[in-house]
């Protein structure tokens, strides 16, 4: 048996993310071309990102963490697995084993990162339903996976001195957005944390060796990732529009005491808005109506761009059957509408 045990130097989470997708891509043909490894070759790789909010791929980031507060501490990821929305920083040992499809094995994979803590001086880890690893009734590693046709991944992130504050606080959404999204996306199953402590290094030697003893390697190749290469240059830009893009369709009702205004947001863009419910004014109502659809459909969708695109508004309040009367009364709605939609905490 042979093995790939690669160890990246990088800590942008878009480029490990791209490092470790197309490690996987190893076992597909592509262009009539064979696959580069075979059904002989496993593959190991760890990394520390700086902090990130890694969303699954089917996830609605309003619903797992509040967008523009992350976008201040940590950066906001879409991986290519499923599963919930993790914390990296660090403190947090990424590990990905990739295999051939008929060689993937989660409870496999997650019994020898156990085995591996125990070896490292962290006894006591207990594999999970999920394919994640216990302390007691704390959660140390959650996990996800990837299949293709032809090879697969699971993956984990193992907190051993993670920023358990940050943590708390990045995985947290705006209950602004939590009430009032309407989504069918994959909600993460919330769980108590905790650190495993112990040296890094050893953990990470422990669970590269298991992996070697695990499954009977007798040919190593050992890589150091320190840059990305074309394709994986690629597949790091798709990853960066992938976390607006790949936003799962939903509606959004925004609701103020005066102000009802309803989205459908499609590929992380506003495709609709309608209003209603407009107290200020109702007969400066359809203009204002007008000029919310104009400057609002096609933008991406986050509570900045609806607020800064709200206190444009009042510069190009104008329909062609609008009268003097209705365009002149826009300025102080939008105003109204702006300061409400702050005070509710949108």
């Amino acid at each position: 048996m042979k093995a790939v045990i690669a160890r990246s130097m990088l800590t942008c989470p878009f480029s490990n993310l791209a490092v470790e997708d197309k490690m996987l891509q190893l076992y597909e043909a592509k262009k009539k071309k064979p696959p580069v490894l075979n059904d002989d070759t496993v593959q190991l790789f760890t990394y520390y990102n700086e902090p990130s909010v890694i969303l699954g791929r089917y996830q609605n980031q309003f619903l797992e963490c509040n967008p523009e507060k992350v976008k201040k501490m940590a950066t906001l990821v879409r991986r290519n697995s499923g599963g919930g929305t993790v914390y990296h920083d660090s403190g947090c040992l990424c590990f990905s084993v990739i295999t051939p499809r008929a060689m993937y094995s989660p409870k496999r994979s997650i019994e020898m990162v156990s085995k591996s803590l125990e070896k490292a001086g962290v006894p006591g880890t207990t594999p999970g339903p999920r394919h994640d690893l216990w302390i007691s009734e704390n959660k140390i590693c959650g996990s996800a996976f990837r299949i293709l046709s032809k090879g697969a991944y699971h993956h984990g992130t193992l907190l051993i001195s993670t920023d358990l504050s940050s943590l708390k606080g990045s995985l947290r959404p705006n209950p602004f957005d939590s009430t009032h999204i309407q989504c069918k996306s994959v909600g993460s199953v919330r769980s108590p944390v905790v650190n495993t402590g112990g040296d890094p290094v050893r953990i990470r030697e422990a669970i590269e060796n298991q992996l070697l003893e695990e499954y009977g390697v007798v040919d190593v190749t050992r890589r150091t990732v320190t840059s990305l290469d074309s394709d994986e240059r690629e597949e790091r830009d798709r990853l960066t529009s992938l976390v607006v893009a790949g936003t799962p369709t939903f509606t959004h009702r925004c609701h103020t005491r005066s102000l009802t205004l309803d989205f459908k947001v499609a590929k992380g863009r506003v495709a609709s808005v309608t209003t209603c419910h407009f107290n200020h004014n109702q007969i400066a109502m359809p203009v204002l109506a007008d000029c919310f659809s104009r400057l609002l459909v096609g933008e991406c969708y986050s509570r900045g761009e609806v607020l800064n695109c709200l206190a444009l508004a009042e510069g190009v309040v104008e329909r062609a059957d609008a009268s003097p009367y209705e365009e002149e009364n826009c300025a102080a709605c939008i105003e109204a509408v702006v300061r409400e939609l702050e005070q509710e905490g949108f």
